[in-house]
């Protein structure tokens, strides 16, 4: 793929790099076409047909204009295809709405990842703050465990409060093993002090 600075216009890079990316989705691991084909041949024709359609319908998805002179060295090879067998263009776009929705698929996993990523970090950060003065009466030492590092805490012997909705480590543990998170922003030892002054009021008096 040639450098962006290479390409007359922005579009026409980004219109170069779905048609590539089109290809891409060829693979066996993807939506596993055929790409054997050498330029020149049926095959290699066919898989630029797939190619060239899938990225004219992104780039209509996405609001990039559409350069008609992209496959122009095509052209000879598509109508040999096509005089052969016309069905082939149904195929053809077929496999490139395929291969448009396989694309757009991958860009909303990475989105909802994403998102996914941030809300728990911001519940983290919510939850990190609504603790500082709510773990009075505890003594264990809670630690800040991204959601992706749980299991590793998990592992090395952390403990899941439920109350306090956080990973602690147990008083037996060597804390050094945490240290990745502990620090002072995210982390606080408490110290037991269940010590608490019963006031015993007569029961007449409470009623009045």
């Amino acid at each position: 793929m040639p450098l962006k600075e290479q390409f007359e216009k922005p579009e026409f890079y980004y219109g170069t790099a779905l048609h590539e990316l089109g290809h891409w989705t060829g693979h066996s691991t993807r939506l596993n076409r055929d790409l054997t084909g050498h330029f020149g041949g049926e095959k290699y024709a066919r898989e630029e047909l797939r190619a060239e359609i899938s990225s004219m319908m992104l780039e209509m998805e996405v609001g990039i204009p559409h350069d008609t002179n992209r496959h122009a060295s095509y052209v000879q090879s598509w109508v040999a295809v096509l005089k052969s067998d016309p069905a082939e263009i149904i195929r053809a776009s077929s496999d490139a709405e395929k291969i448009k929705d396989f694309v757009l698929s991958l860009s909303q996993e990475q989105k909802i990842e994403l998102n996914k990523q941030q809300d728990e970090t911001t519940e983290l950060n919510l939850s990190i703050l609504a603790r500082v003065n709510d773990m009075e009466n505890s003594n264990k030492t809670y630690i800040s465990v991204p959601f992706k590092e749980k299991e590793e805490a998990k592992a090395l012997g952390a403990k899941w409060d439920r109350g306090e909705s956080s990973w602690y480590i147990p008083e037996n543990l060597d804390k050094e093993a945490f240290s990745k998170w502990m620090n002072k922003e995210n982390v606080r030892v408490e110290k037991n002090n269940s010590e608490k002054t019963y006031l015993v009021v007569p029961l007449k008096k409470r009623r009045s």
